[in-house]
């Protein structure tokens, strides 16, 4: 008996409660909350993903957080591919907004002088994208000498 009206006591709390006012926008949670700090509160829980390839060696994954990053360039410092690596290849992989699990890669160019990625593949991050930066050891003199042997190759193989 004595269950049964602590029962009906809480039911009628909370129907003089919410008739008098407090109703479910001052419960804590989401509703009734100002939609410019939710957005806020999205925003600083956001994160991407950087994943380093060193050469030879196990990748390894961190997340960062899009309220510190907000472009590749930004994400490889903080991550520090900028240090580790001379050269890399780096692509960002951004899921499709049609809801599907396939992933579209944004190839980024990566200039080795200025260590740094060029200005138009510098791309916004988005929550979810997942950053690859691969280390690339071979040298510039390497690369001039296949670009030199493959178009000769082609030539003689005619």
């Amino acid at each position: 008996m004595k269950c049964q009206h602590n029962r009906r006591f809480l039911v009628a709390l909370a129907c003089g409660w919410a008739l008098a006012g407090g109703g479910c926008a001052s419960l804590p949670g989401k509703r009734g909350a100002d939609p410019q700090a939710l957005a806020a509160d999205a925003q600083e829980r956001a994160t991407c993903t950087l994943e380093l390839r060193p050469s030879g060696r196990q990748p390894r994954q961190r997340e960062l957080a899009l309220a510190e990053v907000q472009t590749l360039q930004q994400a490889l410092e903080a991550g520090g591919a900028i240090s580790r690596f001379r050269n890399m290849e780096v692509y960002v992989l951004r899921q499709l907004p049609d809801g599907s699990q396939r992933r579209h890669k944004l190839a980024a160019r990566f200039d080795r002088a200025p260590r740094s990625v060029s200005i138009e593949t510098d791309y916004a991050l988005h929550p979810g994208d997942q950053i690859v930066a691969a280390e690339v050891t071979t040298t510039a003199l390497e690369e001039m000498a296949g670009g030199l042997v493959k178009p000769l190759g082609r030539l003689l193989s005619r």
